[in-house]
Parts: C-alpha cells; sequence; structure tokens
C-alpha cells in the first residue's frame, strides 16, 4: 500500500512533467501506482528469500503488464525496454547503494536515504529508456480499444 502510494507521487510527477492531458495523466498515473506498488510488495512486503536479482526481473515483468494493461503498448520491442530498463534500474541502484555504504545506519532514516537512493537510480535509468523508445509520446497516442 505504501509503494502503490509512493506510486501516485511518481505518477502525478510524471503527469506533470510530460505535461499530459486529463486522460493520459490518470493511465500514467494508474500504471506508476501499480508498477511502484508491485515493485515494493515484491521487495519489501514479502518475506522471500529470493535473490534481488530475481525479484528485479519479477519487477521487470510488473513494469511491462502495467505499461501494456493500463497504457494500451502492444509493441514487443518497446515492452522488452521497458521490463530489462526497470530490472537494470533496481540491480544497479541496490549495488551502487551498497557501493557507497548505503544504509549509513541502521534507523528509519538510513532506510529512507536507501530506498531514496534506489529509487532515483531505477527512475532515471528507466526514464531514460522509456524516452529512448518514444514511451512518452506513446502515452499520448490514443488507447486502442480491445
Amino acid at each position: 500500500v505504501l509503494g502503490a502510494m509512493n506510486g501516485l507521487i511518481v505518477g502525478v510527477l510524471v503527469w506533470v512533467a510530460l505535461r499530459l492531458s486529463r486522460r493520459e495523466g490518470a493511465r500514467m498515473l494508474a500504471a506508476m501506482s501499480l508498477l511502484v506498488g508491485g515493485t515494493h510488495a515484491l521487495n519489501d512486503g514479502t518475506s522471500s528469500q529470493l535473490p534481488f536479482g530475481v525479484v528485479g526481473a519479477i519487477a521487470g515483468l510488473v513494469a511491462v503488464g502495467a505499461v501494456a494493461w493500463v497504457l494500451g503498448e502492444r509493441r514487443p520491442s518497446t515492452l522488452a525496454v521497458i521490463g530489462i530498463a526497470w530490472t537494470l534500474g533496481l540491480v544497479v541502484g541496490g549495488w551502487s547503494g551498497s557501493v557507497i555504504g548505503l544504509p549509513f545506519t541502521e534507523t528509519p532514516l538510513g532506510w529512507a536515504q536507501d530506498h531514496a537512493w534506489d529509487g532515483l537510480v531505477t527512475g532515471l535509468v528507466w526514464g531514460v529508456a522509456t524516452a529512448a523508445i518514444g514511451l512518452p509520446a506513446a502515452v499520448r497516442r490514443p488507447l486502442r480499444s480491445p
């Protein structure tokens, strides 16, 4: 639930940054809520002993599903880039955070710093990759009916 609320915040920021219409913005808001909420549920909300790379790959599939379902994206190459970029962003974010010693303390503040770093890196990797393949323009096109 907290991850989905983070996703709502991310969705609003994407909506504003891309200057989306009400319809497009609402779709992006829903996609980001599912994507960020699903990622948090997989990583923070379970007691799973899965390696982080596997969790990242599953989160990448959540990213693909959210974008395909909510945004109506159907191009296989675009969906592949979306999934790989989200997975890579999570893995690089977690790895780079460990390299610089995050969390600095085992406190809620340390946890928040670690999550902020992971989210920043993941968002930058995913944002650059999806901008390069034209996802913002694809969001603006009319949604195809099923």
